[in-house]
């Protein structure tokens, strides 16, 4: 499936080029080596952002695809994995992603936007809420209500949760009956080509510890094995919060805990072809070299058997 990317390339390129280029220059003009070092940090950041933007691209369209083939082999089944949703039959969701296809290309390729600003002009995090920052700075290409509750959408911490807020949004509530539900099914498969994206991100290419370091510095605090607060999530197949996170370790379970918020069927099966989940523990494997993640080896086995079971 083919759709042009030239009226939503230049947006994404000019708002990463923008931050990037400051950066850059920030880093050229002092002599503090220090300094020099946060400001490149960042400007490679936004780079790995851009990066992946276009991994969940990808992905995005590869679901679609697999949507597609769904629709013709079983056209009455249930497209959603997530069974906290109402559901929608694999011809009802590919067939309307098809006909607001420039919804979903834009809300792909614009819905990290906001991370841009996530550091201010010194490098250092601001803390904010980048899907709501993506959602502002979207408005200045688009006046689509659709594309910009899928870009908001992608944040919130559950499908269930974000079908909620979605819902109690005015312009959600000015949609006609079709575009609701449109808008819906494409918030889905934007937040599971998010995850896709950043699990493709992590497995192959690793991720800067140094900038994760500086985004979120409480997860780098001194006691670094798995927190009971992690466990218990995995036990019991649920999301973690982002927002109660114990330590580097709670970083790469939460991202590997994903797997039970998967919205689409087919999704959930690219993940376990992909074998995302056993490349996760992996990588993990290797920050364990580090010391400030040298305990997740005693984790390694128990999250295996639990985390693969998905």
């Amino acid at each position: 499936m083919f759709i042009s990317n030239a009226d939503s390339i230049p947006a994404l390129r000019d708002t990463f080029a923008k931050k990037i280029n400051f950066m850059r220059e920030c880093a050229a003009k002092t002599a503090d080596p220090e300094k020099r070092k946060k400001y490149n940090g960042v400007a490679k950041f936004m780079q790995m952002k851009v990066q992946h933007t276009m991994f969940v691209h990808k992905e995005g369209m590869n679901i679609l695809n697999s949507l597609k083939k769904s629709a013709q082999e079983a056209p009455e089944a249930n497209a959603l994995n997530d069974a906290n949703l109402p559901p929608v039959s694999n011809k009802e969701a590919f067939e309307l992603t098809s006909k607001y296809l420039k919804v979903y290309n834009k809300a792909l390729l614009w819905h990290d936007l906001g991370r841009t600003a996530e550091f201010d002009d010194h490098a250092m995090p601001t803390g904010i809420d980048h899907a709501v920052v993506s959602k502002d700075l979207a408005e200045k290409y688009t006046a689509d209500a659709m594309v910009l509750l899928a870009i908001r959408n992608h944040g919130y911490s559950t499908n269930k949760t974000m079908y909620a807020e979605c819902e109690a949004q005015p312009q959600f509530k000015r949609l006609t009956a079709e575009q609701k539900k449109a808008c819906k099914i494409i918030s889905l498969l934007v937040r599971d080509a998010d995850k896709l994206g950043n699990w493709k991100t992590f497995v192959n290419q690793g991720i800067n510890r140094e900038i994760t370091r500086r985004i979120k510095p409480e997860v780098f605090r001194s006691q670094v094995s798995i927190g009971d607060y992690e466990m218990d999530c995995v036990r019991s197949n649920q999301p973690i919060n982002y927002s109660r996170y114990s330590n580097f370790s709670g970083v790469q379970i939460a991202h590997m805990m994903w797997s039970s918020d998967m919205a689409l069927q087919a999704t959930f099966n690219a993940a376990a072809k992909g074998n995302f989940v056993k490349g996760m523990i992996d990588y993990m494997d290797e920050v364990a070299r580090d010391d400030t993640a040298l305990k997740i080896k005693t984790a390694k086995k128990t999250l295996l058997k639990i985390t693969l079971d998905f």
